[in-house]
């Protein structure tokens, strides 16, 4: 319906551009340097109320008839006079176009005709331009800014835009009128896309011009999860939907067999990402796993660096993390009183300080210093306000952000880190620093020391964990050069995933503990006999053996995942085969992109009974069985899945821990219940933020 009524204004636009009248055209252009105006005789300017005549070869009034009066000059050189019955030409039509600027333009319809605008102040002083010395009432009206005259080109020869003259007539002339080819451009480059699914008889939801299906997100009316969340829910039975991305349409990937298809089994046909940012606009984040095309680059790097990511690397950084939560945890212990806090920005503080720590090796404490140098760089990789906009701009439209040059990373965030990972690969070589940080596997595995080591005897980091593919695992091993720039490239891109979305996981555990008291109390009890065993000394074995705990996050993860989705692109052609009567086959060109909505698949009711629901038991040892793979994917999956996962589920287990041990977490007036997701920042959070109490336990 919406597309019908567009489509009749669309008609109606068109059948005006056919009719439109140049002289009521407004012309809104810069000057040019032609000279048309090359009489040394005086004549009558438009309308005939003044003499004009040629100075400095265009065309100036000279003198104003006085009130009454108008200018002839049929019969001889040009006079003031009563009308007495004579026609008024001047030197061309009574022109109605309106002149926004100074300068010659071309006629919208006739390929030898064009106007020329021109400043009427000759009033002698500060941007006059006449040469006439006599004051008094014969000067020309200044009060009028522009006025213009019409001319038409000598026979055989045309206007020349390039020039501003007129030449011979040896270049094509379309006489239609410009309205109209701006018309067609807006349907063929705007209106035609969204035509695009049902072109293809695939089930869609309808757009609009420009914007596709993000227009309440532009206007600020919803969030993009819930946009894309109630697109999904439209057509529950469909296996994938046609949506716009703004103008790109984009396959909504519904069904965890064909996701299963897309991100594993043809891996080799949707290996890229959809590429937002050129490497031009941003070389730094160009270098980075997620950006780079599934090439053999990729594959080699992501298989040179995938080592370092493993559960036995984990074991290494984990007495980082330990460190850093427990100096967490005794900040908000140490005060006296229940502390009211919004916990996603405390958390940032967090996840600052542990990527600071395990990947920059650098020490600090945010909670007591806020205004330390890496924590205030790092929030500007922020989605929030202004931030937010520039994200979105960037992910949704990226031919327009790479017009407009928009980097994901200021220059002034990527020269700090540079500076930090140059000095400290510097500091470590020359003094021989060994530190079990992310830094020091970066710089092994550009030596090509890092290999895949026997974990079957260590401990997994939970379910939520995405095992290295095959794909990555059988790849070829070769040593491949790594520069300073491509450490700085996967430790900013380290930080970008970390910073933002691990904070937001963390603060909805917290919110989730809050609200639900009876799971916060069951989780305390895992604690405290873990702890009380170990003598207050929490081990890596000790905490991935936590099951409830493992549940707890699993179960955060699949109702609050930190992404709402993520996106594939074909590099060849593919097709989606028809599986039913109800089902058109489905042919994608190269280029065509995939969108996979992790936030509305994990809150499907037809895999998540009751889905808004938190309920930690679906993931305990029995019910996880029955989950389907591909209907749990927080941090993506297959080859191009979250390298870091087992990473944020080690961070986040630490953390919860050791703040359950000795505080506990309370809903307070400032708590939003339900949560209402803001509608300026990509990550799925509220605008106020998440506020909680927070307090000693009662033991």
């Amino acid at each position: 319906m919406k597309l019908s009524v567009f489509y009749l204004v669309f008609l109606l636009h068109l059948i005006n551009a056919y009719y439109v009248d140049v002289r009521e055209v407004t012309f809104s252009l810069s000057g040019r340097s032609s000279e048309p105006c090359k009489t040394n005789d005086a004549f009558c300017a438009p309308k005939c109320t003044a003499i004009a005549r040629c100075i400095n070869g265009a065309p100036r009034p000279i003198f104003t008839c006085p009130s009454g009066q108008y200018c002839n000059d049929d019969n001889g050189p040009p006079v003031c006079g009563e009308r007495m019955g004579f026609k008024c030409f001047g030197k061309g039509p009574d022109i109605k176009f309106k002149c926004a600027g100074l300068g010659f333009f071309p006629d919208v319809s006739k390929c030898n005709k064009f106007h020329f605008c021109y400043k009427t102040d000759m009033g002698g002083g500060n941007g006059g331009t006449t040469t006439s010395t006599t004051p008094g009432p014969g000067l020309y009206d200044p009060s009028t800014d522009f006025s213009g005259f019409e001319f038409t080109c000598d026979a055989n020869t045309i206007y020349s835009p390039a020039t501003a003259t007129c030449e011979p007539n040896t270049r094509p002339c379309t006489t239609l009128p410009v309205r109209l080819l701006i018309t067609v451009a807006f349907y063929i480059f705007l209106v035609k896309p969204l035509y695009h699914w049902k072109e293809k008889k695939i089930t869609y939801v309808s757009g609009v011009p420009i914007f596709g299906n993000m227009w309440p997100v532009i206007l600020g009316k919803a969030a993009t999860v819930d946009v894309i969340h109630k697109m999904y829910l439209t057509y529950p039975d469909k296996r994938y939907i046609g949506i716009y991305n703004f103008a790109t349409p984009t396959l909504l990937v519904r069904d965890p067999d064909l996701l299963k298809k897309i991100m594993v089994k043809d891996f080799d046909v949707f290996r890229d990402h959809r590429s937002f940012i050129s490497s031009d606009v941003d070389p730094i984040w160009s270098k980075n796993l997620f950006a780079m095309p599934g090439d053999e680059r990729w594959h080699e790097m992501r298989s040179t660096l995938s080592p370092a990511f493993t559960s036995s690397k984990m074991r290494v950084m984990f007495s980082l993390m330990k460190e850093s939560a427990q100096e967490y945890t005794d900040y908000y212990f140490n005060q006296k009183d229940m502390v009211v806090d919004d916990f996603k920005d405390s958390f940032t503080k967090f996840a600052n300080d542990v990527i600071a720590n395990t990947a920059f090796g650098v020490k600090c404490n945010s909670l007591k210093d806020p205004t330390n140098e890496f924590y205030m760089t790092g929030k500007s990789f922020t989605f929030k306000g202004f931030r937010g906009l520039i994200m979105m701009t960037i992910v949704f439209m990226p031919t327009i952000s790479k017009v407009l040059r928009l980097p994901l990373f200021s220059k002034k965030s990527v020269r700090f880190f540079q500076s930090i990972i140059k000095e400290n690969i510097k500091a470590r070589q020359e003094k021989n620093i060994i530190r079990p940080d992310m830094l020091h596997l970066l710089t092994e595995a550009r030596k090509g020391r890092l290999t895949n080591e026997n974990e079957s005897l260590i401990p997994e980091a939970g379910f939520a964990v995405v095992e290295e593919s095959e794909i990555v695992r059988n790849s070829k091993k070769r040593k491949i050069d790594i520069t300073d720039e491509d450490i700085t490239s996967q430790a900013l891109l380290f930080f970008f995933g970390g910073y933002e979305t691990m904070s937001t996981m963390f603060a909805y555990i917290a919110y989730e503990l809050a609200i639900n008291p009876e799971v916060q109390t069951k989780l305390q009890k895992e604690v405290d006999d873990v702890y009380k065993e170990l003598n207050g000394d929490l081990t890596y074995e000790a905490l991935t053996g936590m099951k409830y705990l493992d549940c707890v996050v699993s179960e955060t993860l699949r109702k609050w995942p930190p992404f709402i989705g993520t996106n594939r692109k074909c590099t060849r052609d593919y097709t989606i085969k028809a599986e039913d009567s109800n089902e058109t086959t489905l042919y994608m060109k190269k280029g065509s992109p995939c969108f996979i909505p992790i936030y509305s698949i994990q809150r499907d009711p037809k895999y998540y009974p009751n889905p808004d629901k938190f309920d930690p038991e679906r993931f305990n040892e029995t019910n996880r069985k029955s989950i389907h793979p591909f209907t749990y994917i927080p941090f993506g999956g297959g080859p191009r899945s979250c390298i870091a996962n087992r990473f944020a589920l080690i961070e986040g287990k630490v953390l919860i821990a050791e703040l359950v041990r000795k505080l506990e977490f309370v809903p307070v007036e400032k708590t939003q219940i339900p949560i209402k997701f803001s509608t300026t920042n990509f990550i799925p959070i509220p605008d106020e933020g998440i506020w909680l109490g927070i307090r000693r336990r009662k033991i």
